[in-house]
């Protein structure tokens, strides 16, 4: 990307150099203009191109025993006919590659002209201004990885009351292993991702957030071993995120909103027997943030019964189709 934008920069200054010659004289290009592909012999090049050549593969020419140029490469060894044509017709197919992707730059930013022009007058001159000039590929790429879009996610989140609520319950630290405990870390950073570029994004919680699943988001500027003053110092990037990361129990954190009917648990859990048909706001989706491998299978079943809590399962198997081999 970075790259795309100095050419990108580079055409538009060429273009506004070509803009303020006006009727000056014609320049004659170092590059050859024409595009034939049929042109693969030393002599059939103009004196233009041969020096283009030359300086794109760095080569020299020299003359043999009969007084006749050469072309060498970079260690002078010289080309033999059927090499220096290969490489004749290699050239000109980069020059017309490079060429086209140029032309069809300008043609996608010159498409579509902005709209709402209105010309200022000072003086002897006239200038136009643009109202709301199309946004660049620099204005856009800062608006996807910027503060902007957190702030733009928070305000859609306060306009739309129909937003799903979904809880990632991270009490299971102690059923996982280290390298399943970093596929949930890794799981957790994907979805948040997701649902930062979703068209309806969702409120995200974490509850029982801590122990070894939390040190797995530690800025890896600070060990693993370290004291409590430095704890939030390696962890303060998650206090940017659009997501809310509770050390207390879900059935804590929500008490009062269960116990008042304003909110509803629905245990997301494989095992449940009911599936899930809709996604309701007054619901809060439970998602057991735990790697198993089927080691614990029914455990999140028997938690969501103790605490009489509803179950459902995603249905997979209705809207996919499985493969029988595999």
């Amino acid at each position: 990307l970075p790259y795309f934008l100095l050419l990108q920069q580079h055409v538009m200054s060429m273009a506004e150099e070509e803009e303020n010659t006006g009727d000056t004289q014609h320049i004659q290009p170092t590059e050859p203009e024409h595009q034939n592909f049929g042109k693969t012999k030393w002599n059939q090049l103009t004196e233009i191109e041969k020096a283009a050549f030359l300086k794109w593969g760095n080569y020299s020419v020299t003359t043999n025993d009969k007084h006749e140029e050469v072309v060498c490469d970079e260690t002078n060894k010289t080309f033999s006919k059927k090499g220096l044509k290969r490489v004749i017709r290699r050239y000109f197919a980069v020059l017309n590659k490079k060429r086209n992707k140029t032309r069809n730059r300008r043609k996608r930013r010159t498409s579509d002209p902005p709209t709402n022009v209105t010309e200022m007058s000072s003086g002897d001159t006239t200038e136009q201004k643009c109202d709301n000039p199309p946004p660049t590929k620099k204005r856009k790429y800062r608006l996807l990885r910027s503060k902007n879009l957190r702030a733009y996610v928070q305000d859609k989140l306060k306009q739309d009351a129909g937003a799903p609520h979904i809880v990632l319950d991270c009490r299971f630290n102690e059923l996982m292993d280290n390298q399943q405990t970093v596929s949930v870390a890794t799981q957790i950073r994907q979805l948040y991702g997701v649902n930062m570029k979703a068209p309806k994004p969702a409120h995200v919680y974490a509850t029982s957030f801590g122990g070894v699943l939390k040190a797995q988001f530690r800025s890896k500027s600070y060990g693993a071993d370290t004291d409590d003053a430095l704890e939030n110092e390696g962890l303060k990037n998650l206090s940017v995120w659009c997501m809310n990361f509770i050390a207390e129990p879900l059935e804590t954190h929500f008490a009062a909103e269960i116990e008042e009917k304003q909110k509803e648990v629905v245990y997301l859990t494989a095992d449940s027997e009911h599936e899930l048909s809709g996604i309701e706001s007054d619901k809060l989706y439970v998602i057991g943030a735990m790697v198993d491998k089927n080691r614990h299978k029914g455990h999140t079943l028997r938690l969501a019964q103790q605490n009489g809590w509803k179950t459902a399962k995603l249905p997979i198997l209705k809207y996919m189709a499985m493969d029988e081999e595999n």
